[in-house]
């Protein structure tokens, strides 16, 4: 199943998304540990290795779509209805955790 969202939607969604930074990530590999909203800078540092990252809106969005195809190919299960795939408010901890390892890693490589 292919799931297809505008560039528009997914800028919507990971503004929205982003700003449960850093409670969502709480318990992930990847902790936020530094954002500015309006600027939609976010830091994150692995809790495995201490490397840190940033992620910018772009790379936000790219890792939604990421997400959104690995779910569609069935490749990643993050527990949200996909009606309601565009309402953050719907997303868990597991779900926000494989936004930002997408974001960092292009790839979900923890869980």
């Amino acid at each position: 199943m292919k799931i297809t969202v505008t560039n528009q939607e997914a800028e919507t969604f990971v503004k929205s998304a982003f700003e449960n930074f850093p409670e969502a990530s709480q318990g992930s590999a990847l902790q936020c540990v530094g954002w500015k909203y309006d600027e939609f800078i976010f830091k994150f540092v692995d809790e495995e290795t201490g490397e840190k990252y940033t992620v910018t809106l772009p790379m936000a969005v790219k890792a939604f779509k990421k997400v959104l195809k690995a779910i569609g190919d069935k490749k990643l299960f993050i527990g949200v209805d996909m009606a309601d795939i565009l309402d953050d408010g719907q997303w868990d901890c597991i779900g926000f955790d494989a936004l930002a390892q997408m974001a960092v890693f292009g790839e979900v490589i923890y869980g």
